[in-house]
């Protein structure tokens, strides 16, 4: 949830109007954790999040990505526990409520304690190599490349 969200500011953000395209570089295909697969693929996860970032959060029982959106700030650091580190941050999410939770339709603007000890990712989409602006991708080569199943 709230990838989609991601991906139209995303997309919007970076479109030319003179020719008709976006360079936004990261793929609008992808599912959250294809998403993840990519940005271990282009070397652009991170340990720490910083503002612009796409963050995944990650299901604490299932470890499968549930939700996404954007890094506004970073407020603080801290451990869970005094062993588990994790940030505060400010977050633009799509697809949420006022709770966080994901499937709810509305567009947030939230404080988030994210993890990456308990799965969460921070994807520096800035550090990608783009190619003249535009990143070369091909769904079906990436996926056969990175070992990913895709549902029917």
């Amino acid at each position: 949830m709230g990838l989609r969200f991601v991906h139209r500011c995303g997309y919007a953000s970076h479109y030319d109007h003179r020719s008709r395209t976006s360079s936004w570089p990261l793929p609008m295909d992808l599912t959250h954790t294809e998403l993840a697969q990519f940005g271990e693929a282009q070397r652009i996860l991170r340990d720490e999040p910083a503002a612009g970032d796409v963050f995944l959060v990650s299901h604490p029982r299932t470890k499968t990505f549930i939700q996404a959106g954007v890094i506004a700030s970073v407020e603080a650091r801290g451990r869970y526990d005094h062993r588990t580190p994790y940030f505060d941050a400010y977050t633009i999410v799509g697809d949420t409520d006022e709770t966080g939770s994901p499937g709810r339709g509305r567009t947030m603007r939230l404080n988030r304690r994210l993890s990456l000890a308990l799965g969460d990712r921070f994807l520096r989409w800035a550090d990608m190599d783009a190619n003249g602006g535009m990143i070369r991708y091909n769904r079906s080569t990436f996926l056969r490349d990175a070992a990913v199943e895709v549902a029917p």
